[in-house]
């Protein structure tokens, strides 16, 4: 705001030159901070992945409880819903679009994977990352599945049963 009020005291031909400059600083000034921003954000994922992949290891039941918290805020399903629930909506919803069939497999495959490797590595997280909602619904079925008989048995079958087969079809 100064800096405009002493532009227009002075003559046209250096008004302009002023103008141009005080112009370029801003420009400057905000290409700086728009690149501050993203070296910040590119850190705080570095540091997320880091965390992620360094953390203990939570049981599925655990994951699958703040699953259902995160669908909910994301307005997938009511707030409250028990996984029960949630594995209908799923179901549901991977009969009627093979989209969503298709990643929650995916999610499903990915989980088997790093359970047999022993943890998740960085490309696991970032393809999770990429497809919350599907692993968000895979935690829980893994969850209602491992309810069903205690976790030990069912799940490892379930998963043994999708290295196994590469494509079950249904019906």
């Amino acid at each position: 705001m100064r800096s405009m009020m002493e532009e227009s005291r002075l003559p046209v031909a250096e008004r302009s030159k002023a103008i141009q400059k005080r112009l370029m600083d801003e420009t400057r000034r905000m290409q700086e901070r728009a690149a501050k921003e993203r070296v910040l954000q590119v850190q705080r994922r570095e540091r997320e992945m880091v965390e992620a992949l360094s953390s203990v290891r939570m049981g599925v039941a655990r994951v699958a409880g703040a699953a259902r918290l995160w669908l909910a805020d994301q307005g997938f399903v009511a707030r409250g819903v028990t996984n029960e629930v949630v594995v209908e909506r799923v179901l549901w919803e991977m009969v009627r679009e093979e989209d969503v069939a298709g990643q929650v497999a995916e999610v499903l495959d990915c989980w088997r994977r790093w359970v047999d490797n022993g943890g998740m590595a960085e490309a696991q997280f970032v393809f999770i990352r990429e497809r919350k909602t599907a692993f968000a619904y895979a935690a829980c079925v893994l969850a209602v599945v491992g309810e069903a008989e205690g976790e030990g048995s069912v799940v490892s079958d379930l998963l043994e049963c999708l290295r196994v087969w590469k494509r079950v079809r249904l019906g």
